[in-house]
């Protein structure tokens, strides 16, 4: 999805994103992961970049924001937690959920701090 200052892209999700990882401390839950992407135009001033900015929705309408922790076994690249973004550059990497097992995603949003309303959303299904 093309923004004013970039692009962000949702490319698709991994049920058991990390098997052999301890399980999520809630229960009832499993990893799942998605795979993102940012990019920043060549015109632009640098930007932070986290994977806070990005949340999930799930069948049960539960909103869930990523993982506070990561283990070896997290598919890899794993998107940063927080950095730096250059001029013309791109971020691509994974970002782990824990997720009611079983329950279906049903949307992604990147909503950026600062931002008032998400600047792009896709069905979980697919971008």
């Amino acid at each position: 999805m093309v923004t004013g200052w970039g692009s962000v892209t949702y490319f698709g999700q991994r049920r058991q994103a990390a098997p052999g990882a301890p399980a999520p401390q809630q229960a009832g839950t499993e990893w799942v992961g998605i795979d993102v992407q940012t990019c920043l135009d060549s015109g632009q001033a640098g930007s932070e970049v986290g994977k806070d900015a990005w949340t999930v929705t799930d069948a049960g309408n539960g909103l869930t924001e990523p993982a506070n922790l990561t283990y070896n076994q997290f598919p890899a690249p794993q998107y940063p937690i927080q950095g730096y973004l250059e001029p013309g550059t791109c971020v691509r990497g994974w970002i782990i959920y824990p997720i009611v097992t079983g329950r279906e995603l049903t949307a992604v949003r990147y909503f950026p701090a600062g931002a008032s309303a998400p600047v792009a959303s896709w069905n979980a299904g697919g971008p």
